[in-house]
């Protein structure tokens, strides 16, 4: 079974802010996840980054552009650690491609939403602007809400559950059951990350413990058993 290495960099690590492009983007993100875009101006961002309007029009043709920049980062940021986890897929598609073995897929699947619950808990714990701009989007679409739904671990997620159900139940992947039992699956995952502090708070504590988060993939697990034993 794989493993996933925490090689990814946090956000704005690798960024020059003497370089008034990155700049921008890193106050923008802030910005944006705190006040959402329509409540953002160009001249709050201009002022927050220490340049003149100007600049944002330069660099990216304005606040649509700028926006924009921002997913485009976010995107390539979460394809660090995405498009592994699709390697591995592929990889074990290939060892079923004589027989497809049901239980092997679904001991999949529980692996496969272990390591991406790990890894989406890290990454909410150390990205927190980046969880708060696409629970915004999922909240109120903005135009460029394509772009967070194509994102790598959102898409990769549905691709890789809605698949392996087909697999297991026999069904297209476009019947309705299979659609709203992956997005009942994946919804769940997203809850437990977006009121991520909340959980927190009410447990008591600024950081979940290894038996706390055992908890979470549990119950997420029991639910897409159940999914399973639905589905047949």
């Amino acid at each position: 079974m794989f493993e996933m290495k925490n090689n990814h960099l946090k956000l704005f690590e690798e960024f020059n802010l003497e370089n008034t492009r990155d700049r921008l983007i890193k106050v923008a993100m802030e910005t944006f996840a705190e006040k959402g875009y329509t409540k953002t101006s160009i001249r709050q961002l201009a002022t927050k980054a220490d340049v003149n309007i100007a600049a944002i029009n330069y660099h990216f043709g304005g606040k649509d552009g700028l926006y924009q920049a921002v997913l485009e980062y976010i995107a390539e940021y979460m394809d660090s650690w995405a498009v592994p986890l699709l390697t591995e897929y592929e990889k074990f598609l290939e060892s079923q491609k004589e027989v497809f073995d049901s239980q092997k897929a679904l001991f999949w699947l529980h692996k496969f939403l272990e390591v991406f619950i790990n890894t989406s808990l890290d990454s909410y714990e150390s990205n927190v602007l980046l969880h708060k701009i696409i629970a915004r989007e999922q909240l109120r679409q903005t135009f460029e809400f394509n772009k967070i739904y194509g994102y790598a671990t959102i898409k990769l997620a549905e691709h890789i559950i809605s698949d392996l159900l087909c697999r297991i139940s026999k069904k297209s992947i476009n019947d309705d059951i299979i659609i709203i039992y992956t997005q009942s699956i994946i919804g769940q995952i997203e809850v437990f990350i977006s009121v991520h502090s909340t959980i927190n708070s009410k447990l008591g504590v600024k950081k979940l413990t290894k038996e706390q988060i055992n908890t979470v993939k549990k119950i997420i697990i029991n639910h897409v058993d159940n999914v399973i034993l639905n589905l047949k």
